[in-house]
């Protein structure tokens, strides 16, 4: 079941993903979703802000003069779709608690593929002391905004004897999500991801977007 982000129904539908360009109001519109902040989206744009010329080659739309306006503007489209946190956005807060029980570590939204994601994980594991690893990255966040689909990605640091197998920290995961009120699917290879479906996961605004 394919449940999109509430602001497919705004007059700035979120842009297809993060490194691809469409226009300036609908990538704003798909970094609010992701939970960014105005700081957020001014670090994603700030080099071709000091370069007038360089935007004109690298986008469609013109230049924006007032850049902040722009943000806020979609921004207020977006407060007025999205009130509060939803449930499946608590649970994923509620899940890194979980994980962190089984001596697992959570990385959300960090690194461009899987290959990104993992080595996230595994440098938050090593900062933590923790025996593994899980991750979503933004493609899967890109996914999960678009279809309402999630995949979690997973790895072992191979430290703790329970913990040693990629197949173990699985386990382990897919007991987190259901104590977090998910429904994983997963059929036991370690080298497959698990995988929630039909969530809305929705961040109200940034303090720096509602002051």
């Amino acid at each position: 079941m394919t449940t999109q982000h509430p602001m497919f129904s705004s007059s700035f539908p979120p842009s297809d993903d993060l490194l691809v360009s469409g226009t300036l109001r609908n990538d704003i519109s798909l970094r609010l979703c992701h939970g960014h902040s105005r700081r957020d989206i001014h670090n994603d744009f700030f080099e071709l802000l000091d370069s007038p010329a360089e935007w004109e080659m690298v986008r469609k739309d013109p230049f924006p003069e007032d850049f902040d306006a722009i943000i806020d503007e979609v921004a207020a489209e977006y407060a007025q779709k999205v009130t509060e946190k939803s449930a499946d956005a608590q649970r994923l807060e509620n899940l890194r608690d979980e994980l962190q029980q089984r001596d697992l570590v959570f990385s959300f939204d960090e690194g461009w593929d899987a290959s990104e994601g993992a080595e996230y994980g595994a440098e938050k594991a090593e900062e933590d002391d923790a025996a593994g690893y899980v991750y979503c990255h933004m493609q899967d966040v890109d996914r999960l905004i678009h279809t309402g689909d999630l995949l979690f990605g997973f790895g072992t640091m191979k430290t703790d004897a329970e913990l040693s197998t990629a197949e173990a920290v699985g386990e382990r995961l897919v007991e987190a999500l259901r104590a977090s009120g998910f429904a994983p699917e997963w059929d036991g290879n370690p080298n497959a991801r698990v995988l929630c479906q039909g969530l809305v996961v929705e961040f109200p605004l940034a303090d720096d977007l509602t002051d």
